[in-house]
């Protein structure tokens, strides 16, 4: 009985360990402009950042994902109408479907920070910060945007009687 128990706290604890969450920003929060002004300083330090993808890059035994960053929402969300402070690219060695992981695709991801690379876009050579991914996410196209306003009177599958309505079915 005693090894049952001692099993079933083992087990109970062990659901309590968690990782680092991709909706809460980590402790230290570091932002893309500071990894640029000081990649040394940042290295194998945990980021949270998210944007649009650009390409994605699938090779024999890594991926890469080049995203356009933009502030992140209060759950960590890419908000895309707002000022970007540049790329950065993502690294993997899992295999990143392009059908999932399209162009203009939002995603957050979590990682740490590994390196500067130089990445000439046009005729612009660019410093991006490579970041080994540990987490990610991708936002569903029409996440949070309706195209009609929620309507309580008509919205509603059966209205009451009375003022609120006639007591019929409103699909």
């Amino acid at each position: 009985m005693k090894k049952f128990l001692l099993l079933f706290v083992a087990v109970a604890m062990a659901g309590c360990a968690s990782s680092p969450s991709i909706h809460r920003a980590p402790a230290n929060d570091l932002q893309l402009t500071q990894v640029l002004s000081n990649v040394n300083a940042a290295q194998n330090q945990v980021i949270r950042w998210g944007g649009a993808v650009v390409e994605v890059n699938n090779q024999s035994d890594f991926a890469e994902l080049t995203l356009v960053q933009f502030p992140l929402n209060r759950i960590g969300k890419p908000v895309a109408t707002l000022q970007s402070d540049g790329r950065f690219i993502v690294r993997t060695d899992q295999f990143l479907d392009p059908l999932i992981y399209h162009s203009g695709a939002l995603v957050t991801v979590l990682g740490t920070v590994s390196d500067l690379r130089s990445v000439t876009v046009g005729e612009r050579t660019l410093q991006q910060p490579v970041i080994e991914l540990q987490q990610v996410h991708v936002w569903p196209d029409n996440y949070g945007d309706r195209q009609h306003p929620y309507n309580p009177k008509h919205d509603a599958p059966f209205l009451g009687y009375g003022y609120y309505g006639t007591g019929s079915y409103s699909p």
